[in-house]
């Protein structure tokens, strides 16, 4: 149709035969359920990381953009699990959660499968700077839980406050609510239960409640804490750390100042809450890596997505272990070239390819051992950003690594063999899972594997080093890197 008013422009019209005016009568309120849930995440997009792209674009939202609305209640997924959901919705499970690109984030659709994250508030301005224990690649401190003396580990790759069931006996807390926590071995249940007073330093941070889980493969695997300090903690304020100094703060947003030679980097949020930065591998165009101060591992990686980049193909390929809430689980551990993160490259860099990945958005987790080679990290959620103190970063140094193949752990009164990685030292003097070790080159194995990790497995290649097993007999291996 001719239109000569305006002149040189065009309208368009497109009518698309989907919505609320083509719902039949068993799926009412559909389509707006999806209109609202597209908006808090995406397999593409982070929880309510949507809003704020658009607004990137230039989009303002009005009073109508930003009233409550408030969903219907999802309360007995708690006890039926996602698969019970109740009769009138008409939602088959599948077509939310795997429908194509507009797949929406299943923690935001079914966010009541979890335990709330209920936020923290806090007494008190600052901290001060806490003294913490950099064991296992981990930042481990002390701490009080309701005046109870505790050893706290600081986690951005966990989503809540987790206690250990012993702790929460002790304590005195009391379930109020029961969850599935989903790792990477497999589901296991949990409880909700608080509420808890946590003393940091000079802040006392107040939490209506934890996840109570058994840490029982953790400590057993060499963890030594009881409460996982996770993503509440870096929402309510900022948290600053220095590596050389072995030292962090927790401030409010108020009086943080970015330090000085640092980089600020984009932290934007995963679909399930967690912070994600880029990173390039091997000169692959940059991918998403969760960033995890809890992951000891310097890299893990979706196995989809390394195969998808040859990380897998043409270079030693080993197996490995790790202990979780969930119990333990086997994966794949090679080395890449070379990553980029923040500008500064790493070079021969171990990874983890794990194969039941939980964050297909964000095919990579960024561990402490990358993390800890900056001067300082500050991270600011609320900012979406993160600080980087890029003066004297370790980039040269050689990552530490397992070069025994042997993965073990105190059961009892003695250390078992609870792995033996193929084509490693171990593997080719015939050790085997279940053997029992007593003494390494004369020490006691359970003093050794009780205290810091940086053991015998991880020394330099070439070592030798000579185990006494249960029944006295000695075998000599040379460590090496064998991925």
């Amino acid at each position: 149709m001719h239109n000569a008013t305006p002149s040189k422009q065009a309208s368009l019209r497109l009518c698309i035969g989907a919505g609320a005016l083509e719902e039949a009568e068993d799926q009412r309120g559909l389509a707006h359920f999806l209109e609202h849930m597209a908006f808090k995440g995406s397999a593409h997009v982070g929880q309510d990381e949507m809003v704020k792209i658009l607004q990137r674009k230039g989009l303002a939202f009005g009073a109508a953009g930003r009233r409550t609305i408030n969903p219907p209640p999802l309360s007995f997924l708690q006890s039926n699990g996602l698969d019970g959901m109740d009769k009138h919705y008409m939602i088959d499970r599948r077509t939310l959660l795997f429908s194509g690109a507009a797949a929406l984030a299943p923690r935001a659709v079914f966010g009541e499968a979890a335990p709330p994250s209920t936020p923290v508030s806090v007494s008190g301005s600052e901290s001060g700077w806490v003294a913490f224990n950099h064991t296992q690649d981990r930042i481990t401190f002390a701490g009080e839980a309701n005046g109870f003396p505790v050893g706290i580990v600081l986690d951005s790759g966990a989503n809540e406050i987790v206690i250990d069931t012993g702790l929460a006996h002790r304590l005195g807390l009391r379930p109020t609510g029961q969850f599935i926590t989903q790792g990477l071995a497999g589901a296991t249940n949990s409880q909700v239960a608080g509420p808890i007073a946590l003393s940091v330093g000079n802040l006392v941070l107040r939490v209506p409640s934890v996840a109570v889980v058994d840490m029982t493969a953790i400590r057993q695997a060499g963890g030594i804490f009881d409460l996982v300090l996770g993503r509440p903690i870096f929402e309510a304020g900022v948290v600053s750390i220095s590596y050389p100094s072995s030292r962090l703060a927790i401030e409010s947003k108020s009086r943080f100042k970015a330090p000085d030679h640092s980089v600020s980097v984009a932290l934007l949020p995963t679909s399930s809450g967690l912070r994600r930065v880029e990173i390039s591998i091997e000169g692959h165009p940059p991918a998403w890596g969760v960033l995890d101060l809890g992951n000891d591992s310097a890299l893990s990686i979706s196995e989809a997505y390394a195969a998808h980049g040859g990380f897998l193909t043409g270079r030693p390929v080993s197996t490995w272990i790790a202990a979780g809430v969930d119990g333990i689980t086997t994966y794949k551990v090679a080395s890449v070239t070379e990553i980029s993160l923040a500008g500064v490259q790493f070079r021969h860099v171990p990874f983890d390819a794990v194969s039941q990945w939980l964050l297909p958005e964000t095919p990579v987790n960024i561990g402490a051992p990358i993390l800890s080679r900056f001067s300082s990290i500050s991270l600011y959620y609320s900012s979406d950003r993160m600080w980087l103190g890029v003066d004297g970063v370790a980039v040269s140094a050689p990552f530490d690594r397992n070069r025994s193949g042997i993965a073990a752990a105190v059961v009892g009164e003695a250390v078992k063999i609870l792995h033996v990685a193929p084509g490693s030292p171990a593997d080719i003097a015939h050790f085997r899972s279940g053997e029992v070790i007593s003494k390494i080159d004369g020490m006691s194995a359970v003093q050794i594997y009780g205290g810091a990790r940086r053991y015998w497995g991880d020394g330099p290649a070439g070592t030798s080093v000579k185990l006494t097993m249960a029944d006295g007999s000695t075998r000599t291996i040379v460590l090496s890197d064998y991925y």
